[in-house]
């Protein structure tokens, strides 16, 4: 096994996933509410999206995405769900019976997991700007000798990086759960309106870049 090509592909999986952004923003969103199990969900529904670009991009496919109406297509839909789990974390703010104290998932902790998760793919493939990641992987690939035609260190090196997304996934929801056990009421609708704010700036990101790709500049 290539050490080298392992260690790269972990840190690039940390590097990758680390930066805050919607993902983040949901996570502490759904974490403040429902602790670790549903922080965690949203992070592994992250991984599925990234992880589906990551083989798009290895098996060389994911020129297709770099098609100016697939873009477009995948840009809108994004800033329209960001939008709409903006307004969802303003009006969950605005529900004082849910905020009354810290507890576990509600009546239904498999349908709030699942939803979460769902949640957690559909936000990670609505970006289709974390193609243009993959597809500069490409020289960072040559260099370490990861050749299209070397399947196994192809494997190894996707394998690497998503223990390293995952290790990240973990760490996140952890912190989350651990920051849910000190806070008050008046906290959680702080995170609800807080985070809200930046899925809707994240949503006005995605929609300026949609219309960036329209309109040609």
């Amino acid at each position: 096994m290539n050490f080298e090509i392992v260690g790269i592909g972990i840190l690039m999986g940390i590097a990758f996933a680390a930066p805050p952004g919607a993902i983040t923003a949901e996570t502490f969103r759904r974490g403040a509410r429902g602790g670790f199990p549903l922080a965690f969900s949203v992070q592994m529904g992250s991984l599925v999206g990234d992880a589906t670009y990551a083989i798009l991009a290895l098996v060389g496919l994911a020129a297709l995405a770099q098609i100016p109406a697939l873009q477009i297509a995948l840009g809108a839909f994004g800033a329209m769900f960001l939008m709409y789990l903006a307004w969802s974390s303003f009006k969950s703010a605005k529900k004082d019976s849910s905020l009354s104290a810290p507890k576990e998932p509600h009546n239904l902790p498999g349908l709030d997991q699942r939803n979460a998760f769902v949640t957690g793919v559909l936000i990670s493939l609505t970006n289709p700007w974390a193609i243009a990641f993959w597809l500069s992987l490409g020289g960072v690939l040559a260099t370490y000798g990861v050749a299209k035609a070397d399947t196994t260190a192809i494997a190894i090196f996707f394998a690497s990086f998503m223990l390293g997304s995952a290790i990240w996934a973990f760490a996140l929801a952890f912190i989350v759960a651990r920051m849910r056990g000190l806070m008050r009421p008046i906290v959680f609708r702080i995170v609800s309106i807080v985070c809200g704010i930046a899925l809707g700036a994240f949503g006005l990101i995605a929609a300026r870049q949609v219309l960036s790709t329209i309109l040609g500049y």
